[in-house]
């Protein structure tokens, strides 16, 4: 019996461990589970959020854009209609009341098809109302024909302006032969010589009015429908979106003025600093430009900082240094001879300035006093120097040596020249390599440049950037290219000149 019981215990051990298992599976099925749907959920709220900002974002866009077309497009139906646009108006708000249109395809709508008839001769007042007509005859057939309010009214247009093929897609079928013949009906004219503008406009309108009619009043018949009932909804977003945006318009201004403000501040603050940005540009332009002149000619600039040194070391160092020593003693010699004689005037100057002052506030004091009893008599007083009645005994300086100078300017001017000589060589040849490439092959260059220039040609310098902009206008078939190009080379030979006139400066001159 033990034994039985104990392999009963072992299987039902077994069984357990295999039932835990089982168990340990489906939790982990569950957890998966509960990860999957936790990420689905979370995605779908994220993606419901996303898509209600958007949505949010896009109905303040749609208003505010919407509120100004909208604002702009009255203004032109009242400027068109004048005191009749209440007719285009009041319509385009029935309209969008009625069947949720969107006021601003409305009246767009409606005011170009009336001021296409008020153009040919019809008054106002019956533009306006042909313009209500046109317009909702368009939202009738696209309704009628599933096409978009803009197809339909391009086709109308199109019909008014004696093009018939658009309207063919809606089975509305006009030719000039049936215009011609519906005005001579409706005694517009009397022969088709007599044919206008209007007349024309007149009788395509009763054609049009006359062949849809099975699309008239279809946007009415059919306004339940899931069609038109979407676009009642999407019309009614739109005009109230319009209508919110038009509520914050003034603030927009309000912000919008603002920034104008700012900007033109910003404008103004730019023109401002202008002048030195473009001073700045400059002088990189000239840096740049003098930098290739001292690289191609660095030997002589080389030459002529060479010289500089030399020459200032010579006249403000070694110069005073050579008599320095003889200067010294010949100022010893005469100290040891005047030290007694030095003592003894400024021993005696400073007394001599002593009385003399004691003088001069006497003399003060009377003279005040003086003028405080008699003001009429003036001011008088008398001024004594310092230092009248004194002798000096002391010798007089002696003259000192002075060094021998030199002047190397004539060395500096011939490397300066030599300079200036390499950079015409080089400015000439590359204009004449670039004048023979804009000239036809095998033609005369000295001629062409003769021709061009009007002239003798001079040799003179060009700078690179302004050589560069005169090429393009040769190549390019500007006239005068010669001309320009030695304008251009005298402005360079003028700042090459400066470069060199600044290297030849001594660089040592504060020693003096």
């Amino acid at each position: 019996m033990a034994f039985k019981l104990a392999s009963l215990f072992v299987e039902l051990t077994a069984k357990d461990a295999s039932v835990k298992q089982e168990l340990a599976g489906v939790r982990g099925e569950l957890s998966r589970l509960d990860v999957a749907v936790a990420a689905t959920v979370g995605n779908l709220a994220s993606g419901l959020i996303q898509s209600a900002a958007s949505a949010i974002y896009g109905f303040f866009q749609t208003g505010i854009s919407g509120a100004v077309d909208l604002a702009e497009t009255t203004s032109k139906v009242e400027a068109i209609f004048g005191d009749t646009a209440g007719v285009i108006l009041d319509q385009a708000d029935a309209m969008a009341d009625r069947f949720g249109t969107v006021k601003q395809v409305y009246l767009d709508a409606a005011s170009s098809f009336g001021a296409s008839f008020k153009a040919a001769g019809v008054a106002a007042g019956e533009a306006a109302e042909i313009g209500n007509r046109l317009a909702k005859l368009g939202m009738d057939m696209a309704s009628f024909g599933n096409a978009s309010d803009a197809e339909v009214f391009t086709a109308l247009n199109a019909a008014l302006r004696g093009e018939f093929d658009p309207l063919e897609r809606f089975n509305v079928m006009i030719n000039a032969a049936a215009v011609e013949q519906e005005a001579l009906r409706l005694g517009l004219i009397n022969s088709s010589k007599e044919l206008d503008e209007a007349a024309k406009k007149q009788a395509t309108l009763s054609l049009i009015m006359a062949k849809t009619t099975d699309q008239q009043g279809d946007l009415e018949r059919t306004a339940d429908g899931s069609a038109n009932s979407w676009r009642r909804f999407t019309g009614t977003l739109t005009n109230m979106a319009v209508e919110v945006g038009t509520t914050l318009e003034p603030a927009l201004n309000a912000l919008l003025n603002l920034g104008n403000e700012l900007v033109g501040s910003l404008s103004g603050g730019w023109e401002a600093l202008k002048g030195y940005f473009e001073s700045f540009t400059a002088a990189i332009v000239a840096g740049v430009e003098t930098i290739g002149v001292v690289w191609r000619n660095l030997a002589d600039v080389w030459t002529i900082y060479s010289l500089t040194i030399q020459e200032a070391f010579q006249n403000y160092i070694y110069a005073p240094l050579s008599v320095a020593f003889p200067n010294l003693l010949t100022l010893a010699e005469w100290f040891g001879r005047n030290f007694v004689n030095l003592m003894r005037d400024a021993a005696v100057g400073a007394w001599t300035a002593f009385q003399n002052l004691g003088t001069n506030l006497g003399n003060l004091f009377a003279a005040v006093w003086e003028w405080i009893q008699n003001p009429a008599g003036g001011f008088q007083f008398e001024w004594t120097p310092i230092l009248a009645g004194f002798e000096a005994t002391t010798e007089q300086l002696p003259e000192l040596l002075r060094g021998d100078l030199i002047s190397l300017q004539d060395e500096i001017d011939a490397a300066g020249e030599r300079m200036a000589a390499r950079e015409a060589d080089r400015a000439q040849r590359i204009f004449d390599a670039r004048n023979q490439a804009a000239v036809e092959p095998g033609a005369d260059l000295a001629g062409a440049a003769g021709a061009a220039g009007g002239g003798e040609f001079k040799h003179q310098i060009l700078g690179a950037a302004d050589f560069a902009a005169k090429l393009r206008g040769g190549i390019f078939g500007e006239q005068d290219t010669a001309k320009k190009q030695l304008a251009a080379q005298e402005k360079t030979a003028e700042n090459t000149g400066e470069i060199a006139d600044e290297l030849k400066k001594p660089k040592l001159a504060v020693l003096g």
